[in-house]
């Protein structure tokens, strides 16, 4: 995760953004299903966006990056207590008799879930990551 400059936003106004403004389940669809290093940008409105790996953003509204891990992520602790996974067709079978595929999986895991310790993590590495850059202007004069 990497934090880009924000001038003058105060650590409290970032610490109110992420953890009232963001849609931490869509961010965690996008980290887990969008394609592997793509960048998701949150911005300081609170919205989300997505940039391919490899391109660079450019907006001082960016808040907080994440880098995508679809494709390179185990899922398993997705589908733990009410799904299988068939071998023969890559298809989840849910504890209700359904078939779906694994996006289908984790969307529903990430919905259902309680993953407010995983966000809380995001939201303390963004913030320990600001505090650090703050620290770094106040040393070198940046």
């Amino acid at each position: 995760m990497t934090q880009p400059s924000i001038p003058h936003a105060a650590r409290d106004q970032l610490e109110t953004i992420l953890r009232e403004l963001v849609d931490w389940d869509e961010v965690h669809e996008r980290y887990m299903l969008e394609d592997w290093g793509t960048q998701i940008l949150i911005m300081a409105d609170g919205t989300v966006d997505t940039l391919p790996s490899g391109d660079q953003f450019t907006s001082s509204d960016i808040i907080m990056t994440l880098r995508a891990v679809g494709g390179n992520a185990d899922t398993s602790m997705y589908s733990e207590g009410w799904t299988v996974l068939d071998r023969d067709t890559s298809e989840y079978v849910t504890d209700t008799g359904e078939r779906i595929d694994e996006p289908e999986m984790v969307r529903r895991a990430i919905r259902d879930g309680d993953w407010a310790w995983q966000y809380d993590a995001w939201i303390a590495e963004a913030l320990r990551l600001r505090d650090f850059d703050e620290e770094e202007r106040a040393l070198f004069g940046r």
